[in-house]
């Protein structure tokens, strides 16, 4: 109910898809896994979507 006030969404499996194929996008620009994670960061505040677990994060940033 909060998420739906707030207009957001839960993090699915195609959100997180997209989220890896920005990440390969931002390694692209620049290699710093600080820079591809707050490029992340900025793709789930500007789709209003819940950030996904920590473990999700650093494996993707990691693999980019």
């Amino acid at each position: 109910m909060i998420l739906a006030l707030c207009q957001y969404q839960n993090c699915d499996r195609e959100h997180r898809h997209h989220l890896e194929a920005k990440a390969q996008q931002a390694a692209l620009v620049c290699a710093k896994p600080c820079y591809v994670f707050r490029e992340l960061l900025h793709y789930l505040a500007a789709h209003r979507l819940v950030r996904p677990g920590y473990s999700f994060m650093q494996d993707t940033v990691g693999k980019a």
